[in-house]
């Protein structure tokens, strides 16, 4: 297969490059399932002076994929080269302070989306759930797949594949690859763990809760010498019932090893074991197998961690089967410096789509076509058997498989009206119903997350349709000036009063129990600003407590001195006073009265006067009744 080497700052990879390795001794990519994925190369210092472009940041595109230098080593044979994929370019850049809540795919999209500088990486993600978490100066490398990184969290498994970054459920399958183990075989390293291996539980549940039969066995308890027994606790089990549930799926998970098989393809040729084994030739990262272990008489799950591949022939040289353990490469700090980005930022998403499927059309070289049984191919090999990039055209459909002829098609337009893509670029999308998944804005800062029914607001302000809940984050400040629709806090002296005049409804307009007695109704009035305490609600200009607590608020501090002595008590009949504290009597001052559309005003001259509908009815003395239409009113200076 063709290797090219491109600029550091190359953006398009659709053509040969500075040059093309056509004489390189070895090249092999490496890749561990959400671990290293590198590439090791080896050239001849060549009369053309090729190997001159093989200097650190440089591009080196292998087995279609694209890979940084991060080390060169010159030998007596040539120079290596060793280079990691362009997905840890990521790690120069930075992310301030993020933080995530929703779905797998809102997190990776949260952490390319808030990065310190652009760049052409793009993610995808099938992994809901609802969790948080916060990123505060960390590279996105380390947010996605550091100890506590989203696939930490989320779970997951990393497909990186150039600028597109996919974090899937399980990026592999079961492909029915079934060998038999068990015995040793040159080319293949058996590790096999017992020391976690249960076949015989003693539950305990709740409250030392245990089972009448005390022990369950696990169906593979007699495949071993002898029981391994372990007490495992279940304090949230309360039901004998729900403890034999839970004790029985434990044991479905522990009563067997852990292992790790090392196959290496060169050794292993050698053997006459090898047909035996070279099925395994053709499993891809992530892919399960089951082993036939003859010796224990059980078949165990594996799968694929680690693949290493030859890039100048196209094979796998070495495999690894083995439990799932996430890792990061925890050496990798800032391999690569100042990476310079040239990006056309003045182009809409569509048209950079268009762009991008127009190059990639226009530039594809090479390739087989191949008509057969009622559809049509096109493949990187003659052979449907061998080939593994596949286009495949049929009364079914229209898909892409990058893993065989066999599929899975990850892109694909079908019969029935389905389209299945990881991305989907479009002008205008017209949707009588979205079912599923994350809705996210272009800055990643507004998500809805339909499947958890989750709005979020950059992370900062999250509605739970759920549990019908609101949450704000630490730095989230609200106050009056965010908030519309507000109330206006009356200034103007004839607007103040016992009950705000303007924007309070009267009493008669409230159902219930009568209005409140005095003991049970202040107000008071600091400068031009107004607190009003009563049994229907608090009215405030200003107001400062200590704690506020449920729906009790205990320990209210009103800000500026009261003067007792101007005090007016107002109301209808002498059983229904209520007080009004009163800084600085002012002239015009109103005071609405318990009768609907009646209220008192101080006069200039001291007095009150009584108004009903803004029509004056008396005017009393500072002191002093009127009585009237049935309806007494009593107000006085005290």
């Amino acid at each position: 297969m063709m290797i090219s080497v491109y600029e550091s700052s190359e953006t398009n990879f659709n053509h040969n490059g500075l040059v093309v390795l056509s004489d390189c001794k070895t090249a092999f990519v490496e890749e561990e399932l959400n671990g290293k994925y590198e590439l090791e190369l080896e050239c001849p210092i060549d009369k053309r002076g090729k190997w001159q472009n093989l200097t650190e940041e440089n591009i080196i595109k292998a087995d279609s994929q694209l890979f940084r230098i991060y080390h060169k080593e010159k030998t007596l044979a040539g120079i290596k080269i060793n280079a990691r994929h362009i997905f840890y370019d990521l790690a120069n850049n930075f992310l301030e302070d993020v933080t995530i809540t929703g779905s797998g795919a809102g997190a990776l999209n949260s952490v390319l989306s808030y990065t310190q500088y652009d760049h052409p990486f793009q993610g995808m993600s099938d992994i809901g759930g609802n969790l948080s978490t916060q990123y505060t100066r960390k590279n996105p490398v380390e947010a996605i797949m550091g100890d506590e990184g989203i696939i930490a969290l989320w779970g997951g498994e990393l497909v990186r594949d150039n600028f597109n970054i996919k974090l899937l459920q399980a990026r592999g399958l079961d492909r029915g690859v079934l060998i038999s183990y068990g015995k040793n075989i040159v080319g293949i390293d058996e590790t096999l763990t017992m020391d976690s291996v249960c076949t015989r539980v003693f539950p305990v549940g709740k409250d030392n809760l245990t089972l009448s039969e005390k022990y369950l066995d696990s169906a593979l308890v007699n495949n071993y010498p002898f029981p391994r027994i372990k007490t495992v606790d279940f304090s949230d089990c309360e039901t004998e019932e729900s403890l034999r549930e839970m004790a029985q799926a434990y044991l479905d998970a522990n009563d067997k090893p852990l292992l790790n098989y090392q196959v290496d393809f060169i050794e292993l040729t050698k053997t006459v074991e090898y047909k035996n084994y070279s099925v395994l030739e053709t499993v891809y990262l992530g892919d399960i197998v089951t082993i036939r272990h003859t010796k224990l008489e059980i078949d165990l799950k594996a799968k694929v961690i680690r693949i290493k591949k030859n890039a100048l022939t196209n094979r796998i040289e070495e495999v690894e089967l083995g439990s799932f353990r996430p890792s990061y490469n925890d050496g990798l700090v800032n391999p690569i410096n100042d990476v310079k980005r040239q990006q056309a930022q003045d182009k809409t998403d569509l048209q950079k789509a268009i762009d991008n499927a127009t190059l990639q059309i226009n530039s594809a070289l090479g390739g087989y076509v191949v008509k057969r049984n009622g559809e049509l191919l096109i493949m990187d090999t003659e052979d449907p058997m061998t080939a593994t990039k596949v286009w495949r055209w049929n009364q079914g459909g229209l898909g892409y498989s990058s893993t065989g002829y066999n599929g899975p098609y990850a892109t694909a337009i079908t019969a029935d009206g389905s389209i299945v893509a990881d991305f989907i670029t479009t002008g205008t999308m017209n949707a009588a119903l979205i079912k599923t998944g994350t809705i996210t804005s272009k800055s990643g800062k507004l998500s809805i997350n339909l499947d958890d029914e989750v709005l979020n607001i950059g992370g900062k302000i999250v509605y739970d349709s759920a549990t019908e809940t609101v949450s704000f984050a630490a730095d989230v400040v609200l106050s009056w000036a965010n908030i519309g629709d507000k109330p206006t806090i009356p200034t103007r002296a004839d607007q103040v009063g016992a009950r705000p005049y303007d924007w309070v409804p009267a009493y008669s307009d409230i159902t219930g129990t009568k209005p409140p007695t005095n003991a049970d109704n202040t107000s008071a009035f600091v400068g031009n600003k107004l607190t009003y305490i009563d049994a229907y609600g608090i009215y405030t200009g200003t107001l400062s407590a200590d704690q506020i607590n449920g729906k009790t608020i205990s320990t209210i501090t009103l800000t500026g001195a009261l003067n007792a002595k101007d005090k007016v008590l107002v109301g209808t009949g002498t059983d229904a006073l209520h007080t009004c504290h009163i800084n600085t009597l002012t002239d015009g001052m109103r005071f609405q009265s318990h009768q609907p559309g009646s209220y008192l005003k101080i006069e200039d001259s001291g007095g009150i006067s009584i108004y009903n509908n803004d029509t004056l009815i008396a005017n009393i003395s500072a002191t002093g009744q009127y009585f009237g239409g049935g309806t007494s009113y009593t107000a006085k200076f005290a």
